[in-house]
């Protein structure tokens, strides 16, 4: 027997304990009654009832804690059954019945195992196209020391069915990597490496030090600021953005000209809360040094190669 079992609730005890005290009430007043009136038909009658009702309430308290502990037992797997979805979702409605071969998460799963670039390139997206970067990325860049700990799939918005799956990846740093799967025509799927990498055109390195002094495409995540300095200083010119990632360990600062309403409203989500972008910067004299940046052009909404 389990201990869930055997470790009886207080109250419980109690009743069985009352239970317990009533029948050794019973046996003396029964050996009373026998000693006194060995052949009273009351006190037969009498210990008839009170024998039937001690063991109506060891019956009634068996049959409370037996109830108790099943629903103990079937919250306990209505909660693992609600991870299981958590961290196993399934394909969007729509892509379901058109996806061919392994699942989003086996070849996420199968891409983390790879060892090699030949292995890891079998479980991208256009791996012709991403193959020098993979191997910058795995030989000079974060690749090099990060290890995968843990893959979490995130939840899809099936209602919108999308058409991709979504994990969070954490590192042996602590940080983590957001890695996609989108469906592709041909019924498969791969991992869209640049997202995964946070590939940008100009490393930060060479952005952070004046070496490029524009980058067309970069991965970071962006909300509302109010920090306005050097040439940015002007609040009704520009509008502020706090840029992060999870390759940079300082936060940086983006400007978007105010003169452009569209994409400021476009790039300013209402809820004041932070989103991924891919945008290209510019650095304007030295603002490098400060750490901030122009915006010159909105690439996409995400991080997501086309």
């Amino acid at each position: 027997m389990s201990d869930e079992f055997r470790k009886i609730p207080r109250s419980y005890s109690t009743e069985l304990e009352r239970a317990t005290q009533e029948v050794h009430n019973v046996k003396h007043a029964t050996e009373s009654v026998f000693e006194t009136d060995s052949g009273g038909r009351h006190s037969k009658r009498f210990l008839a009832m009170g024998l039937v009702l001690v063991l109506g309430g060891i019956i009634v308290a068996s049959l409370l804690f037996l109830k108790r502990s099943s629903k103990t037992t079937e919250s306990q797997t209505t909660k693992k059954a609600a991870h299981a979805l958590v961290v196993d979702q399934p394909l969007a409605q729509g892509i379901a019945g058109k996806w061919r071969g392994e699942t989003p998460k086996v070849v996420a799963e199968r891409f983390l195992a790879a060892t090699t670039n030949e292995e890891r390139l079998h479980w991208v997206k256009n791996p012709d196209s991403v193959a020098e970067i993979m191997l910058q990325f795995y030989q000079d860049g974060p690749g090099k020391s990060l290890k995968s700990t843990k893959l979490t799939q995130l939840p899809q918005n099936i209602a919108l069915e999308e058409t991709y799956a979504q994990f969070a990846v954490s590192m042996d740093d602590g940080s983590a990597r957001l890695l996609c799967v989108p469906y592709a025509e041909n019924g498969g799927g791969g991992v869209d490496f640049k997202c995964y990498s946070l590939y940008g055109s100009a490393s930060w390195n060479d952005l952070l030090s004046g070496s490029a002094t524009k980058a067309e495409e970069v991965r970071v995540i962006l909300e509302p600021s109010t920090y306005y300095n050097g040439e940015f200083s002007d609040e009704k010119k520009w509008q502020s953005l706090i840029a992060t990632s999870p390759d940079i360990e300082d936060v940086l600062y983006f400007y978007i000209p105010r003169e452009d309403p569209s994409t400021v409203n476009l790039m300013i989500d209402p809820s004041k809360s932070a989103a991924r972008f891919t945008v290209g910067i510019e650095s304007i004299g030295k603002s490098y040094e400060k750490r901030q940046f122009l915006i010159t052009h909105l690439v996409r909404r995400g991080w997501m190669s086309e």
